[in-house]
């Protein structure tokens, strides 16, 4: 994974709540952090493995509010050249889940829906039945929204196909990144330094720009804070939260900012910064959009990727230690996901130790990678091999053989008999006659140097008698 960066960050699939991330080349991995266990890797563009082609990487994924339709963004360096630049083209794809299968399911691909890549994609959260709507900003200095549109049938037999629904720009500034409000009503996206507020169905013009200062770098995220009136944007230098209702800035965090996370139903933003730029360990809050005061703070000494909120099945009633008034606890409900730079991933909210502190209650491992390994695959841990007659039926099979072994043993068909490993033994063992056990008296007496008593009164072997036979029959045959 050194050469493949997780740039699709950690997405939370909205129905299992698991980790969706990259994996191997093309692919992504759905991951579950309650148990460290791998579910599923998905495929989302093919190349060939033993070639020497370029290799596709998934730079962005992103998922319906109701889990049935994710995104995906792809892309890979072709062999063409352009002087000295080679060339890349990305791929804009949307799969449904197929209910029977569990699986998801190509429905559209577009190739290069913007010159030079795409920075963001984000779906509309879903009020009505295949009313959805998915916008992506491109370095093309555009952004686009997309339609899902219904072609053939309907029922289960319904085809379904995503159309470019609005091309819109902003003052000839790139966009970075677009999300829309929890109702589905308000789309922001920021241009430059501003944030700008779009009425998705028109995209004719912005209906509110918001700038926090004329020196605010470029952002690099925005989203609506769960269904609250607040908006979140951030850059690499700050974290700026803005209040929809007075159209200013509630409070500002400025530190370098690695990762932000907003939670899509709670009021809650999980932040990762480093308190000293290029310094090893990071801070990871969990904070609430009223406040810049962090409801849990946690120093992660192994750096930062990409941090996640993710729900948790139930509520563990705590509230947070270090409160004076017992403020509610940000894991009662939720689990807080880090992923470092070299692939580990934390898991924070299960566990409280004896000093009331959060520590990590699983602790993934780097998932290794070799040629080798994918083409073919990972090895499975081969068990130890019980013996051969512990299992009945190779006994009873056994038995069929000692009985038939020297009739029409072989003449058996093969889908009937065990392997042949397990009847090597039983079959060269019967093929072997028993020798009988020499008693010590004939072995001493084999092996004496001691010279044996001749009996004079036994007659000589008869050699002549058999020298005669054998000349009797030369003369036959010469007479013949």
């Amino acid at each position: 994974l050194d050469s493949d960066p997780f740039t699709t960050g950690l997405v939370v699939h909205p129905a299992t709540h698991a980790l969706v991330l990259n994996g191997e080349p093309g692919r992504l991995q759905v991951f579950n952090h309650a148990n460290d266990r791998h579910l599923a890797s998905i495929e989302v563009a093919a190349y060939n493995r033993v070639g020497s082609g370029s290799q596709p990487h998934v730079d962005l994924v992103q998922f319906s509010s109701d889990g049935a339709w994710m995104a995906t963004i792809d892309s890979r360096r072709t062999d063409a050249t352009n002087g000295l630049m080679s060339v890349t083209t990305s791929y804009l794809k949307f799969w449904r889940l197929d209910p029977t299968s569990q699986t998801y399911t190509l429905v559209t691909r577009i190739d290069a829906p913007h010159a030079g890549g795409v920075h963001s994609i984000s779906f509309q959260p879903c009020h009505r039945r295949n009313a959805l709507l998915c916008v992506s900003t491109g370095r093309d200095r555009l952004f686009r929204v997309w339609e899902l549109q219904s072609v053939l049938g309907a029922g289960p037999n319904e085809r379904f196909v995503w159309a470019c629904r609005a091309t819109c720009g902003y003052r000839n500034v790139q966009p970075t990144a677009a999300a829309f409000s929890s109702d589905g009503s308000t789309l922001a996206v920021a241009f430059g330094g501003a944030v700008t507020l779009w009425d998705p169905a028109v995209c004719a013009r912005p209906v509110g720009v918001l700038v926090a200062s004329a020196d605010t770098p470029q952002l690099k995220g925005v989203a609506f804070v769960g269904a609250s009136s607040f908006v979140a944007a951030w850059s690499d230098e700050r974290l700026d939260v803005w209040n929809m209702l007075t159209g200013s800035v509630w409070w500002t965090l400025a530190m370098p900012i690695q990762s932000v996370y907003v939670h899509p139903r709670s009021s809650l933003l999980a932040v990762a910064a480093y308190q000293v730029p290029g310094s090893s360990t990071a801070s990871v809050m969990v904070l609430s959009p009223s406040s810049p005061t962090p409801l849990l703070a946690i120093q992660h000494p192994s750096g930062v990727e990409a941090v996640a909120l993710v729900p948790t099945a139930t509520k563990l009633g705590r509230s947070h230690p270090n409160s004076e008034h017992a403020k509610p606890d940000p894991l009662d409900s939720n689990t807080l996901v880090v992923l470092t730079p070299s692939g580990l991933i934390s898991v924070y909210g299960a566990h409280v130790d004896s000093k009331n502190k959060v520590v990590p209650s699983v602790q993934g491992r780097r998932m290794e990678s070799s040629a080798f390994k994918d083409i073919f695959g990972m090895q499975k841990p081969v068990a130890a091999e019980a013996p051969i007659l512990a299992n009945a039926q190779v006994r009873a099979t056994m038995r069929l053989v000692r009985s038939a072994v020297q009739s029409s043993y072989v003449n058996a068909p093969f889908h009937v008999l065990p392997p042949v490993k397990s009847l090597y033994t039983q079959f060269v063992t019967a093929q072997l006659l028993p020798v009988a056990d020499v008693s010590a008296e004939s072995e001493d007496a084999a092996t004496s140097d001691v010279e044996m008593d001749v009996d004079e009164s036994q007659p000589e072997p008869v050699w002549a008698e058999s020298i005669d036979f054998f000349a009797s029959m030369r003369r036959g045959f010469k007479a013949n």
